[in-house]
């Protein structure tokens, strides 16, 4: 029980910080501010399920669904580039008129 409980308050400071840095500019939505919310909901729902207080573990677990979500984006995003264009292709006939297709 002192294992789940400590969890739960661990998991509980992790979103009041994460909010609390959020809010006064000291953090911004990026992948720190997400990953305190996934440490925060996970904790949270880790102590619900042992108390069984279900509805606290299914929004967590929903909190969670949602910080992946998010966190995936944000990590996505830094990793994505655009393709490049390939080159457009010229014909005979677009050589001598001086145009090109694409």
């Amino acid at each position: 029980m002192f294992v789940a409980d400590a969890i739960g308050w661990a998991g509980a400071a992790c979103l009041l910080l994460a909010y609390a840095r959020l809010s006064s500019g000291r953090l911004a939505v990026g992948t720190r501010y997400h990953l305190l919310n996934l440490a925060g909901a996970g904790g949270l729902a880790v102590n619900g399920a042992f108390h069984q207080a279900w509805p606290s573990t299914a929004l967590n677990i929903i909190w969670l669904g949602i910080g992946l979500t998010a966190l995936r984006g944000v990590t996505g995003a830094k990793v994505r580039t655009p393709a490049p264009h390939p080159p457009a292709a010229v014909t005979d006939q677009d050589a001598r008129s001086g145009t090109a297709v694409g």
